[in-house]
């Protein structure tokens, strides 16, 4: 497929990798999953500063400004920390964390445990596992690790044959992503795929939300919206936050 970023991320993923020291995480991590312990839409804020389709996003943004935002409106943050596509650093999970108690969801695109064991050293309670790009003995064997450490895993699906080859993990969260990661193209349609989830399983509505009343439009199956270039992008993230909780 023409523009097929998902590919080229992927390559340079594993060139990535080969430079990760394998060590085991030497922190106990809080808990992803306590913001779904009250009722409500939870909102889950993003930081990342480009990407692959729309190129500069906010270069200038300094995650610690950003942080003291999501922490006051927010009910747990999300962080892109691919280098090369998204011009984010496993650092801004250091830095974010010394910032705020929020849980923290380190986004990448997860191939190997040392991914993992390097985003709990550095912070995360959570990380994303994606359907797209993982087989089923991956997708097993790093949920396993997730177990094994105390880090909740995100899994992240974008249609109904992923949904299926997810639920056979017994997965405790999954985000859908409206946003095809091959061509990075948007489409709200996605979130229908909710109906194929069983109650119990926490789900999470990712892409999507261009202004603070689309939260609104959330269908009631999901626990919570992540929101991420929009809020980026916004001339006062803190009103766009503050109207998108009202809408919540």
């Amino acid at each position: 497929m023409e523009n097929n970023f998902l590919d080229e991320i992927l390559k340079e993923k594993k060139k990535e990798i080969a430079s990760i020291s394998e060590y085991s995480p030497g922190r106990k991590n809080f808990s992803f999953r306590k913001i779904f312990e009250t009722q409500g839409l939870k909102i889950i804020a993003e930081f990342k500063k480009t990407s692959p389709s729309r190129g500069a996003i906010n270069e200038d943004a300094r995650v610690e400004d950003f942080i003291q935002i999501y922490a006051r409106f927010a009910d747990a943050v999300s962080i892109l920390t691919d280098e090369k596509f998204f011009m984010g650093s496993i650092d801004f999970v250091k830095k974010a964390r010394e910032k705020t108690s929020l849980p923290i969801l380190a986004k990448d695109f997860y191939i190997s445990s040392k991914q993992i064991f390097r985003a709990a050293n550095a912070g995360a309670d959570a990380v994303l596992l994606i359907a797209r790009i993982l087989d089923d003995v991956q997708m097993k064997d790093l949920f396993a690790v997730c177990e094994e450490i105390g880090i909740d895993a995100v899994f992240e699906v974008h249609g109904r044959d992923e949904v299926e080859r997810v639920l056979k993990m017994n997965p405790k969260i999954i985000g859908i992503n409206t946003r095809n990661l091959e061509d990075f193209t948007v489409d709200r349609k996605t979130l229908e795929i909710a109906d194929e989830i069983p109650e119990g399983i926490f789900l999470i509505a990712e892409s999507g939300i261009a202004k603070p009343e689309d939260v609104e439009k959330i269908p009631a199956r999901f626990d919570a919206v992540l929101i991420g270039t929009a809020l980026m992008t916004a001339e006062n993230p803190e009103e766009f936050l503050k109207r998108a909780r009202e809408n919540a």
